[in-house]
């Protein structure tokens, strides 16, 4: 206890030091030396979380960002404070601090930066490791390392398809506001309230695990998948592609990420379209400009009058409900399914339908 005592006091006295130095030369550098010094802190930061001091960490990737902000303050229009690096810099830090800090703090920086990234630096708050050994549980004490590496990365590649085709400015309206957060050790509940525009509202929840220092996403649902969690979703498509090859075959197939894909697509749809009395046959008329949606993604628009056939509906909180149609994807020209929310559209009556 002593020794652990001592090197925390060590380490505080050290932090101190570095930040005071930095403070100090601050006043008599350029743009281009303010990002280089920003980008030595980042660096002394990235092995403080190396070694797991985390604290030491969280105040350097602070003094970086001081760092930066002066930069701003005193050269807004220098060619560095406009640079990619500066931008990426900046969001590598905010990101790194939030998570950090706080699980509820993680999902809002999150979805900050994936406006700010059209989707893609969210990815690094996803703990792929924790999704994939969850989803493959039933496999995973006879998996090598290797095969272990792969199932991590197939996790990352269909998350990351999720989002594939948005374009920047659906991800640009999404507005979220966290609403509750419940702690449990080194595991979380974040609760968001989700909205894309001002056209429709879901809840999400994510699970986060800290078991690796930040905090990080392992799992997420909704009201459109009946609560059930993402890593559920996954290792039902596992247990999918799995029935008629072995896991060796299954991870060296060259479409090993399309399979996985279009299972996971099978099995989610299943369920959703188990959920909820069905209206099969019966039409809606939508009442306003309204995006249909897949989960947290954003299919597409449709306009005031547009009349669907329903496949499917299933309740969610507040008596409203969710209906499955199809609709033709403007960006491909192809058929595809989505759910648009009751709040903006009618139910045909038998009359009207014909």
């Amino acid at each position: 206890m002593g020794k652990k005592i001592v090197f925390v006091v060590i380490s505080l006295a050290l932090l101190v030091l570095v930040v005071s130095i930095v403070l100090q030369n601050l006043s008599k550098e350029g743009p281009e030396n303010l990002l280089v010094r920003a980008l030595d802190v980042e660096k002394s930061a990235l092995a403080a979380f190396d070694r797991r001091d985390f604290d030491m960490a969280r105040s350097l990737y602070t003094t970086a960002l001081m760092v930066l902000e002066e930069m701003k303050e005193r050269f807004p229009d220098s060619i560095e404070v406009g640079s990619e690096e500066y931008k990426k810099l900046k969001s590598r830090c905010r990101g790194r601090l939030a998570s950090l800090t706080s699980p509820g703090a993680t999902i809002g920086m999150m979805f900050e930066l994936m406006k700010e990234d059209a989707g893609r630096l969210y990815l690094d708050y996803w703990d792929f490791e924790v999704m994939g050994k969850e989803s493959m549980a039933k496999h995973w004490d006879g998996l090598t390392a290797k095969q272990r590496d792969r199932i991590f990365s197939l996790a990352r590649d269909t998350i990351n398809n999720t989002l594939k085709d948005q374009n920047e400015s659906d991800i640009r309206a999404i507005n979220v506001e966290v609403t509750q957060e419940r702690i449990d050790g080194d595991r979380a509940t974040v609760e968001v309230a989700f909205r894309v525009g001002n056209l429709l509202e879901i809840d999400l929840g994510f699970e986060l695990s800290k078991q690796t220092g930040p905090w990080k996403v392992v799992d997420l649902s909704s009201p459109m998948s009946r609560n059930k969690n993402f890593t559920q979703y996954l290792a039902d498509a596992f247990d999918e592609v799995l029935k008629n090859q072995s896991v060796e075959d299954f991870l060296n197939a060259s479409d090993s990420i399309g399979q996985l894909s279009r299972a996971f697509d099978a099995t989610a749809g299943d369920e959703l379209s188990a959920v909820g009395e069905s209206k099969k046959g019966k039409k809606l008329r939508v009442l306003q400009e309204t995006q249909i949606m897949s989960g947290a993604t954003v299919l597409g628009t449709v306009p005031k009058g547009e009349i669907f056939e329903i496949q499917q509906d299933q309740p969610y909180e507040g008596g409203k409900r969710w209906f499955l149609v199809m609709f033709v994807q403007p960006q491909t020209g192809k058929n595809e399914m989505g759910w648009i929310s009751s709040e903006f559209v009618e139910i045909l009556s038998i009359e009207e339908d014909e």
